[in-house]
């Protein structure tokens, strides 16, 4: 969502909750406002899922700008100039999206038919919560630019494939990812929570700080298979099955591929961690590992707080990593939502070398970060190819070309020209599919063209 028609001019940078209203009080729902089928209203329970920002608004009075507007909006041209023609002028605002994670569920339907599509007083205030852009900030600034100059949508004809499937989709599940893909191609769909986090990956760290410690042991199990882990072993004491417990005298988790890993998880809201917890994964290693698996298996206890004096040697004398529930999150759903971008052996190395304790999880952490910065560069190194094809009106462009762009765009990072076209050619694989790629004679003469974005979560 990018626009909306607004029955009052709206002041940019005002901040609005979008509550829902029946369908029965929507004077526009028997008008076919939509261009799309599929964005016929839904039966659901009342709450407000997001927040807008407005950013500009419009008075659009002209019906010479109705075909435009159409295009690169939800609204039929056939219903935009009926308003217009109604009322002499619409209020067009373009606005950001936040994606409320917790919806906030209202009382009762909204009753007021004289409010519709105004500003009001919102039943109940609330805060504390940290909303999420729908659109990165790099899809939003181009498709609101677009919106701005009403230029023509770049790819009309996906469109019209798009609406059509949209009447398969709720028949015919093998047209789901065709447009999902088309969706996300044009900048209306965006991979993030909805689409590449599976809802149990949002519990792990909230099981982490709870008093089912069974269900915590159960989804890090899920979590470490979900990495690429796996056990063969049948032994429920030294086990990797999601749907078991190592339970009294068991290892709450054993990996043995692509390396050896032995774990305790530990769910807790207390701030303080004591020696037991390590002392067990010592207990427990050397009564289920040969000395030797057990001296060089990599060690993890999983749980939150701070491990006393007692702990803290054990934990440093065993070479124990301990990390929080949050940043095993993190790690679940990157690889989760880039696939590729989190290779084992390069975790197993932070895993494997000092420090160990509590400082392995700020390590970790430092090790995520690193592969969204890099993930950060590669949108950015897309996003120059893109704006340059565009600006220069041409499909293909040379990594000179774009070096030049790229060093005085404020990047992430700064790339030298040899650095940039192997990011390039990474991009342009046909695993990944970013970019397309004509190779010339040599790494100067190379071509290349965008595909599609890459967008980058919250994580």
């Amino acid at each position: 969502m990018l626009a909306m028609l607004s029955a009052t001019f709206i002041k940019p940078q005002r901040m609005l909750a979008l509550q829902p209203i029946p369908d029965r009080l929507n004077p526009r729902s028997h008008d076919a406002p939509y261009r799309f089928t599929d964005l016929a209203p839904e039966p659901i329970a009342p709450a407000i899922r997001a927040i807008v920002v407005c950013q500009e608004c419009q008075i659009i009075d002209d019906l010479a700008a109705v075909d435009s507007i159409a295009a690169l909006t939800v609204w039929s041209e056939d219903f935009l100039a009926r308003s217009i023609a109604t009322k002499g002028h619409i209020f067009l605002a373009g606005v950001r999206v936040f994606r409320l994670q917790t919806p906030h569920l209202l009382e009762h339907d909204f009753e007021d038919v004289a409010a519709v599509g105004k500003c009001v007083v919102m039943p109940r205030s609330f805060g504390g919560e940290d909303p999420e852009p729908v659109l990165p900030d790099a899809v939003f600034k181009r498709r609101l630019q677009q919106l701005r100059d009403r230029q023509p949508p770049e790819h009309s004809e996906l469109e019209a494939l798009q609406s059509a499937l949209a009447d398969l989709v709720p028949t015919l599940p093998s047209a789901t990812q065709l447009d999902n893909t088309i969706q996300a191609f044009l900048g209306w769909q965006v991979p993030g929570r909805s689409s590449c986090f599976s809802s149990w990956m949002n519990k792990i760290a909230k099981l982490g700080t709870s008093s089912e410690g069974n269900q915590f042991e159960r989804i890090v199990r899920q979590s470490m298979i979900s990495l690429g882990f796996s056990n063969t072993n049948q032994n429920s004491k030294a086990s990797l099955d999601p749907e078991g417990v190592g339970g009294a005298g068991g290892l709450d988790f054993v990996c043995e591929a692509p390396y050896l890993v032995i774990g305790e998880c530990k769910s807790s809201s207390r701030d303080t961690l004591p020696d037991g917890v390590f002392s067990q994964l010592v207990h427990l290693g050397n009564k289920h590992l040969s000395p030797e698996d057990y001296e060089r298996s990599i060690k993890l206890v999983i749980s939150v707080g701070t491990p006393n004096s007692h702990a803290r040697k054990t934990a440093l004398g065993n070479r124990m990593n301990l990390i929080k529930p949050t940043t095993l999150e993190r790690l679940v759903k990157l690889n989760a939502c880039y696939p590729g971008a989190l290779n084992l052996w390069e975790l197993e190395n932070c895993l494997k070398n000092p420090p160990y304790g509590q400082e392995a999880d700020d390590q970790i952490n430092a090790f995520v970060d690193e592969k969204i910065e890099q993930l950060t560069i590669r949108t950015f190194v897309i996003d120059c190819f893109k704006r340059l094809a565009v600006s220069g009106n041409t499909k293909s462009v040379g990594a000179e070309q774009v070096h030049a762009v790229y060093v005085t765009s404020s990047p992430p990072k700064l790339l030298e020209m040899t650095e940039l076209h192997e990011v390039a050619v990474e991009l342009s694989s046909p695993l990944t599919g970013y970019l397309g790629r004509e190779k010339g004679r040599d790494w100067r003469g190379d071509r290349f063209f965008w595909l599609r974005d890459l967008a980058i979560e919250k994580i």
